[in-house]
């Protein structure tokens, strides 16, 4: 099916994912110093309200943002005027570290997740 499956920055829950578009572009990735334009405290906080949304007690104070549209969250999530995005081409295979990599590497220090949508 076409379209875009996941429109909001996030990291996945799994070690590494194989991401290949074989119409149209691919996804999108931050790349580059990963220290500038991403927002981790609400990616991370939101990565968690979506792996444990049978939890009904949220007075997280990321309520505001989860309210917001898609387009408005992401701008809050990656700053594009900092950060340096790229977008697959067609037919081209993407491979993302996820948040989980660091269960299955031997040296987890140098290799953070990659924010993509």
């Amino acid at each position: 099916s076409l379209g875009t499956k996941c429109p909001q920055w996030h990291v996945d829950h799994v070690p590494v994912r194989w991401i290949q578009s074989l119409l149209g572009p691919g996804c999108e990735l931050v790349v580059g110093n990963i220290e500038q334009g991403i927002e981790w405290d609400l990616i991370n906080c939101l990565n968690e309200r979506q792996s444990n949304h049978d939890d009904m007690d949220d007075d997280d104070d990321d309520d505001d943002v989860v309210a917001m549209s898609v387009q408005d969250r992401n701008q809050v999530l990656v700053k594009d005027r900092i950060a340096q995005i790229y977008q697959g081409k067609e037919m081209e295979a993407t491979l993302l570290i996820g948040n989980r990599w660091a269960d299955h590497a031997k040296d987890s220090t140098a290799v953070p997740p990659v924010v993509h949508k």
